[in-house]
């Protein structure tokens, strides 16, 4: 027989309702790793297989959600965190899609607790390198830096590399070159040259952008608060001095002529070249541009220096200079020099750029820059270099010490490098217990105190005297200003 239970039912159908997903996650927070997976679990309450759902990627600025943005083409499980999502909070979104019933569901995003952050690569060690053979202008300068990846994945690829000139150290500056290097014009001369790299990987991550800012102002007496007792150059030191660079004569008729600055603080050669023609012009007055009025002056034409010879303007590194002529020991009315002889009471540093080449016909080149007779404490602080038949003396202030220099040493007491090349000097007192020095009887700049037969061989194109150390012994000022006069001098 048969038995049967009690009637159940009717038997109705469950509301229809759309699929969702729960539990959306992704395994790991994007600072652990550059591919991060979402996950989440297919639900729907009327058994209805899960179809094609849809995933979509996002970015926000809270946890919440706020200001949500689409990742484009990120449409996958999967995404790789690149540079453009730095910073963001980064959102998984799920929307269930089903086979029967109703199809889609309600979109659901998961955000991630932390700000998105990866590892980037890192330029270090930036700085330039040049040729020392043309000066600043036409002399290509190079962007050198160190790569290293900061603990982010890949390798280096596709770094970008920028040159720009700017009018001082805290503009961005105007473009002016890709790839590293940049050839500088005579318009770029006293602008800062500014080298900049943004380091990449070949996973995309790209990192900040740094730069090396090197400072090729001419007037480069601005950069500093120190007092000057004297300054010297051919081109202008400060922006407020309204005087010239110096007074010229030319061999032709015997005239005199001031030669001063172009606008942008340079020689005015053209105004130089057009007096002097196809003549010689020799230096008579050599102008301060301190503002104390200690200019330095010859009146003897056959001791004057010479800026144009044979109609073509003096110039070492491609830069105008004062050329100083050792043509014989024996007759001093054949040697250059420039001098005053007025009193200083303090002098404690000295400054300069310099060039000499050898010749075994005239050796022990000396005098930079002395006192006019040696008298007082400026002798043991004079600029002299010494050339003689056998050895290389080199740059030395008497007693071989009180150097602060961009430059290093040669190697030797009193040695710096080979004075065949244009050499950029910082020089100072360097007993910290003396008084500060005097220079008793004037400045003499080519030839050594007042000895005939010790002159300077070569260009002298810029000598400056302070009246103490520079910036109280830390020398903050020596390589800013060293930096400034290497960048103008050697383009390097």
């Amino acid at each position: 027989n048969w038995v049967y239970s009690e009637w159940i039912g009717p038997v109705t159908l469950a509301a229809e309702t759309a699929p969702s997903a729960l539990n959306v996650i992704y395994n790991q927070a994007p600072t652990d790793n550059i591919v991060i997976t979402g996950s989440y679990t297919y639900n729907d309450a009327n058994n209805d297989p899960e179809g094609t759902s849809l995933y979509q990627w996002y970015t926000a600025t809270s946890a919440s959600g706020a200001n949500k943005l689409t990742i484009p083409g990120q449409t996958s499980k999967q995404i790789s965190i690149t540079n453009a999502q730095f910073g963001y909070y980064i959102g998984f979104g799920v929307t269930a899609k089903a086979l029967t019933g109703t199809i889609t569901g309600t979109e659901v995003v998961y955000y991630n607790p932390t700000i998105a952050k990866l590892a980037t690569p890192k330029a270090i060690n930036l700085s330039f390198t040049g040729t020392n053979t043309t000066g600043l202008v036409g002399n290509t300068l190079t962007g050198t830096y160190s790569y290293t990846t900061n603990g982010s994945a890949g390798t280096e690829s596709e770094t970008i590399l920028k040159g720009y000139t700017a009018s001082n150290a805290t503009d961005l500056g105007t473009q002016v070159g890709t790839g590293g290097t940049y050839t500088p014009t005579t318009a770029d001369l006293g602008k800062f040259i500014i080298f900049e790299v943004t380091p990449k990987t070949n996973t995309g991550a790209t990192g900040d952008p740094v730069r090396i800012v090197r400072n090729g102002a001419t007037q480069i007496l601005d950069l500093t608060s120190q007092a000057v007792q004297a300054a010297y150059s051919l081109r202008k030191l400060r922006a407020a001095y309204t005087g010239n660079a110096v007074q010229v004569r030319r061999s032709s008729d015997g005239t005199f002529r001031d030669i001063g600055f172009t606008a942008t603080g340079l020689l005015d050669e053209a105004t130089l070249s057009a007096f002097v023609g196809t003549a010689t012009g020799t230096v008579s007055v050599w102008y301060d541009q301190s503002g104390n009025g200690r200019n330095v002056s010859n009146a003897t034409i056959l001791e004057q220096p010479f800026i144009v010879s044979g109609g073509i303007v003096e110039k070492y590194n491609g830069l105008p200079t004062i050329r100083f002529l050792k043509t014989s020991i024996a007759n001093s009315n054949n040697q250059s020099r420039l001098y005053n002889t007025t009193s200083i009471a303090n002098v404690t540093s000295l400054m300069g750029i310099f060039g000499f080449t050898y010749s075994a016909t005239y050796p022990n080149n000396e005098g930079v820059v002395t006192d006019y007779t040696g008298s007082g404490g400026f002798s043991s602080l004079g600029l002299y270099a010494q050339y003689n038949s056998s050895a290389l003396a080199g740059f030395t202030n008497n007693n071989g010490s009180g150097y602060k220099n961009k430059i290093a040493f040669s190697g030797g007491t009193g040695s710096m490098i080979p004075i065949s090349n244009l050499s950029v000097i910082y020089i100072e007192n360097n007993t910290s217990s003396l008084p500060p020095n005097t220079i008793w009887n004037g400045i003499n700049i080519g030839q050594y105190l007042s000895v005939a037969g010790r002159n300077w061989g070569g260009p002298i194109s810029e000598v400056i005297l302070y009246n103490s150390r520079l910036n109280d012994n830390s020398y903050a000022d020596v390589l800013s200003l060293q930096d400034a006069q290497m960048l103008y001098y050697l383009g390097k």
